[in-house]
């Protein structure tokens, strides 16, 4: 029987199958393995997969499983752990905790210790089988002390072997560190069984010992997963007898604080590569954690530095001072401290320093001892060497050299003759000691101002502190200075005096964390997007910025900036451990994103509907409830507290309707990684659902759960939705990007599916198509490649019935045909679209066909035409915008008819209401946020001035276009914009410009559009004619009126015979007055006055010029007839001015 859990009853699967009217799925679901497990987890390709091919069926059991997933759980399925231990309790390791049935396993970064004897086999041959199990087991015994001792997990005895964990089942910081000194500890262990069992005469064991570190999934059975477990069997056996090796990911973490052996690359089987592998000869005394890599460049502390450096002014002059530099971790205390006594220089003082260590928080004095073997020499040294040295450092101090010695020299580690050690009690030589090396410091400041730097104030035992509280209290009289680092969880066990100080770091703001990213990656020249990126996912932790940084250059752009580095994954992992129960809704809020709001969170988690009632007082709820698959509300509010106490979380506003942001994106993503995949999914479906129970979901943030939740054709729809919503707000390289992951979603489905797919889904892939084809128009051009591709694709996905996207399809093949040239058969399409349009009763649709119609109009020189069919568009479009009309065909109809209506009708000289419709296209689309319609409005503008040759007034217009389609990535309005102002330039002096205005004609070909390739000849022609490039310009009109010839742009004629006179004016008169004369035939023709107006002012100025003023008074007076003067065209008033001065 396939079952499920159900408050503690089993339920079969093929009963609930055939409850749902599906039984004819439960061959399937058996043949496929799925059981009580894996039912709650199904996704819709798994269901494909099992058979179920009807789009209703899959969604009447995906719905049905959700329903399931909503069922409350007994106490045997609890989603949260319990509370870990207190970090760093080393002689009293935590056991793993209970697993629930819903978390069978665990993702986490640990290393990992396989330890094993050498020549075991040989050696029991030659002993009685119980010796060697007493043989073997003293040994397992020591190694498995050491193993515990330094907070490890001992995970399986492998025969004369075994296999530990460091990192699980809770992370500490330095996993890696507990794990190398645990490795050394062993084979002192060892050492140890050895002498013992030669007095016995039994045999000498040797054993070797291989570490590595990684990402693994420990379930609860204790199985582990992942590489690091074979990489560090692999390289115990790379060792050599009596040795411990570790990788290069684990030597990363512990250099600076072992001496290790490089052993060079080798060849390890089974492992990728050739690892370089690190022989840990023993531990080093003193090294600061981070091993010898350079500094951490100094940035946004100077502040900081001040303050230590004024007060240690003071304690210079004899008035002691004590300061804690108190910032979480990463922020830089130690680096600070660093920066303060390179900021020393020569000053005359003594440099003290003390640090305690996690490893050693119960051992009484434990700084001391370490800074004892710095000072005085480890047991290297003699010991009456050492004790020489103390007694003569005692002196200078001014101290009885021989009672003090014998007080203070057992807590540096100096052994001292029997015959020296005090008589008292313990407690009254421990007295003693601390007051005797109060004195010694105090005493040794007055001879020479000291500086007492004490690092991590948090991990200090307490006598320790006790001495430190009689130093604060004493040195205040003293040209003492402390200098202590500690985290903000650290309360000091003394009351705070006047010469106390506390320096509280805060994260580096932008600018800062720009300047650090800068002066790491000197080298390196890193984009503005990259170093955001940095800056967003660090939160302006020094630490995290450094490692970040490094990672990214180190992998490349592309990877580092998005991974956690290696040096930070244990950090990392043990800051979520401390949160106990709080780690579990930091998982579920790394799930939702960045930020999240409180109401999200409580219905991702699930919150029990009777414990929360429980919670407001209504009742006592079952305590199993509380503990199960549902968080309370108490509890929920309680991690969050937790979380922000942590530092962990941004808090705005109270609950319910509190929002939250992770103040770090590196310590999201350790949250999320520590999932399981299966986990996560779960959640991100919870999420989907919990979306689409607004009354306005977010469609991208519905489509990024389903898609990260693996239900691929949920996914599909909402970033189809997504792309819709986009397209509505001209918003195209959002839209591409949404419809570009609906596409790519479905085709990977469609090649996982069978060959019959379904209507619906043969529907929604052409919706998909159709409109990523819209938005490629509109932001590469109808003519470019991507664009033809992208209708190609939509157009074998189109049905036999009109669906909107079809429309769509139609309307870019119509543009495609335009912007290729080929304005018959734009025209053509256009008329069929117009009719069927009409046929169908869409008026909307109807027409944007008459508009492409007036357009294809004005590019023929049919001004009237136009005209009429515009504002026939206008009067019938009506004032609001139509959102479904908008999502079929990428632009609003009113304010794009507006423009170009604009444009028509200056040919006909009507410049005021051209003026007039210009500004209303653009304050419509500025005001309805229709990007691609206020490029149009702007570049419809700018045209008509270049065609006017007003180049001051043209090219703040021109460069607002270019600003615009550059924000907004629309490459063919870029072009335009960059054209024009290029032109504008040149024309107002700027002759530099030219060769950047050439560079961009090409654009024209890269966005295969012949369209407006005469009108580009044209602004050629001018920048050429007015650099004195005369044979060039003429060769640009040339070829301007043949690409005319091919494309029917007879509104450009005129322009590009007038531009041909005014070449030729200076050394061909006749052939410049030919050139105006036929453009000014034309203009009249085509009813363009403003035209007819331009040519005749060129055309009198020659007439004048060879002295033929009648005809140009002529000339000048006919164009000049109904027009008044206007700001809109200067040339009116130019023309009237010659024609009084002709007079």
């Amino acid at each position: 029987m396939i079952g499920w859990r159900k408050v503690g009853t089993i339920v079969d699967v093929g009963a609930w199958l055939k409850n749902l009217g599906l039984g004819q799925y439960e061959v399937g679901f058996r043949d496929n393995a799925i059981d009580g497990d894996v039912l709650p987890s199904l996704t819709a390709e798994d269901l494909k997969e099992v058979g179920v091919a009807a789009v209703g069926h899959r969604r009447k059991l995906l719905d049905a499983i959700a329903a399931l997933r909503t069922e409350p759980k007994t106490a045997s399925d609890t989603t949260l752990p319990p509370e870990p231990p207190p970090a760093g309790s080393l002689h009293s390791p935590p056991s793993p905790p209970q697993k629930s049935a819903d978390i069978a396993a665990e993702r986490r970064p640990v290393t990992v210790m396989f330890c094993d004897l050498v020549g075991s086999t040989a050696l029991a041959a030659k002993l009685d089988a119980e010796d060697w199990r007493d043989l073997v087991g003293a040994y397992l015994d020591a190694a498995s002390e050491a193993v515990v001792h330094f907070g490890g997990h001992v995970l399986k005895k492998l025969g004369d072997g075994l296999m530990a964990l460091f990192g699980y089942p809770s992370a500490q910081e330095n996993d890696a560190e507990r794990a190398a000194l645990a490795a050394l500890a062993i084979l002192a262990a060892l050492d140890a069984l050895n002498a013992r069992n030669e007095i016995r005469g039994l045999p000498r064991l040797s054993a070797r010992i291989g570490l590595d570190m990684g990402p693994v999934v420990v379930d609860a059975t204790g199985e582990v997963f992942g590489e690091a477990p074979n990489v560090a069997a692999r390289t115990q056996a790379a060792a050599a007898p009596g040795t411990a090796l570790v990788t290069a990911a684990v030597q990363r973490h512990i250099a600076g604080r072992f001496v290790a052996e490089d052993k060079g690359p080798h060849d390890l089987k089974g492992v990728s590569g050739r690892p370089i592998l690190y022989r840990l000869v023993r531990a080093s005394s003193g090294a600061r954690r981070g091993g010898a890599r350079s500094l951490t460049p100094f940035v946004g502390r100077e502040e900081d530095l001040a303050l230590l450096l004024r007060r240690w002014e003071r304690a210079r002059g004899g008035e002691g001072q004590f300061v804690q530099v108190v910032g979480e971790p990463g922020l830089g205390k130690s680096r600070l401290v660093e920066e303060f006594r390179a900021r020393l220089g020569e000053t005359p003082c003594t440099w003290v320093e003390w640090a305690t260590s996690q490893l050693l928080q119960n051992t009484p004095l434990h700084p001391l001892a370490e800074w004892g073997r710095l000072r005085f020499g480890g047991a290297d040294v003699p010991a009456d060497k050492r004790l020489a040295d103390l007694e003569e450092a005692l002196g200078r101090a001014k101290l009885d050299a021989g009672e003090t010695a014998a007080l203070v020299a057992p807590l540096l580690d100096i052994p001292v003759p029997e015959a020296r050690a005090p008589r008292r009690a313990p407690e009254e030589v421990r007295r003693r000691q601390l007051a005797a090396l109060a004195a010694w410091i105090v005493s040794g400041a007055r001879a020479q101002p000291l500086v007492l730097a004490f690092e991590d104030l948090h991990w200090a035992d307490p006598t320790t502190l006790d001495l430190m509280k009689t130093l604060v209290d004493r040195g205040a009289a003293a040209p003492l200075f402390i200098v202590a680092t500690a985290r903000p969880e650290f309360r000091a066990p003394w009351a705070t005096r006047s010469h106390h100080g506390v320096v509280s770091l805060v994260p580096l703001d932008r600018a800062e964390i720009r300047k650090m990213v800068g002066t790491i990656a000197e080298r390196h020249a890193l984009s503005n997007e990259v170093m955001d990126g940095v800056t967003d996912r660090t939160g302006g932790v020094p630490l995290f910025v450094e490692e970040v940084t490094r990672l990214l250059l180190e992998g490349g752009a592309r990877g580092g900036a998005q991974a956690i580095p290696p040096t930070l994954q244990q950090s990392l992992a043990a800051r979520l451990d401390r949160l106990g129960e709080a780690r579990e809704v930091a998982q579920i809020g790394a799930v939702l994103g960045r930020d999240f709001s409180y109401g999200m969170l409580r219905s991702v988690a699930a919150i029990n509907p009777v414990a929360a009632v429980a919670d407001r007082g209504g009742g006592v709820a079952d305590p199993a409830l509380q503990r199960g698959g549902a968080l309370t509300e108490a509890a929920l509010q309680s991690a969050l507290d937790k979380l922000a106490e942590a530092d962990l979380l941004f808090v705005e506003g109270h609950a319910p309707d509190a929002a939250y942001r992770f103040k770090h994106a590196l310590i999201q993503d350790a949250a999320y990684e520590s999932l399981l995949k299966i986990r996560r999914q779960a959640l991100h479906r919870r999420a989907a659902e919990a979306l689409l129970a607004a009354l306005e979901p977010q469609p991208e943030l519905v489509a990024h759960h389903f898609t990260q939740a693996g239900d691929t054709e949920s996914a599909v729809e909402w970033w189809g939705k997504a792309g819709d919503a986009a397209l509505r707000r001209s918003a195209f390289q959002e839209a591409i990007a949404h419809l570009g992951k609906a596409i790519e979603m479905a085709d990977k489905a469609r090649d996982r599916a069978s060959p019959q797919v379904d209507r619906d889904s043969r529907e929604a892939r052409a919706k998909v198509h159709a409109g990523y084809a819209l938005a490629s128009m509109m932001t590469k051009g109808f003519g470019a490649e991507e664009t033809k591709a992208a209708l190609a694709r939509a157009e074998v996905h189109a049905g036999a019935i009109r669906t909107p996207r079809d429309w769509t399809v139609l309307y870019g093949r119509i543009s495609a045909d335009m912007m290729r040239g080929d304005g018959r058969a734009a025209r053509a399409g256009a008329e069929r679209f117009r009719k069927e349009a009409e046929a169908l009763g869409l008026a909307g649709h109807a027409l944007y066909a008459r508009r492409t119609i007036a357009f294809l109009k004005l590019m023929a020189a049919d001004f009237a035409g136009a005209a009429a069919d515009l504002r026939t568009v206008i009067a019938e479009s009506g004032a609001q915008l139509d959102q479904e009309l908008l999502a079929i065909f990428g632009t609003d109809l009113l304010c794009f008819a507006q423009a170009t209506l604009g444009h028509t009708i200056w040919y006909l000289g009507e410049f005021d209401e051209s003026r007039r419709l210009f500004k209303a296209a653009l304050d419509g689309a500025t005001t309805w946020g229709q990007v691609s319609s206020q490029c149009a409005a702007l570049f419809n503008d700018a045209l008509v001035g270049a065609r006017g040759g007003r180049a001051a007034a043209v090219l703040p217009v021109a460069e607002t276009l270019l600003t615009l389609a550059e924000t907004n990535e629309l490459k063919f309005w870029r072009a335009a914009g960059a054209k024009l102002a290029g032109w504008a330039r040149v024309r107002l002096g700027q002759h530099d410009a030219a060769a950047a205005f050439r560079a961009r004609l090409e654009t024209d070909a890269e966005l295969g559009a012949k369209l407006n390739q005469p009108t580009s000849k044209a602004l050629l022609a001018d920048v050429e004619r007015t650099l004195g490039r005369h044979d060039e310009a003429l060769a640009a009109v040339a070829r301007g009126l043949a690409i005319a010839d091919e494309t029917g742009e007879d509104w450009v004629r005129c322009w590009l015979l007038r531009l041909r006179g005014e070449v030729l004016v200076e050394a061909d008169a006749a052939g410049a007055e030919a050139a105006y004369r036929d453009a000014l035939l034309l203009s009249v023709a085509q009813g363009a006055r403003s035209e007819t107006l331009l040519v005749s002012i060129a055309l009198a100025r020659l007439y004048q010029s060879t002295s033929r003023p009648v005809e140009a008074y002529a000339v000048l007076s006919d164009a000049l007839e109904g027009f008044a003067p206007t700001s809109e065209m200067p040339a009116i008033a130019e023309a009237q001015a010659l024609i009084e001065d002709w007079a």
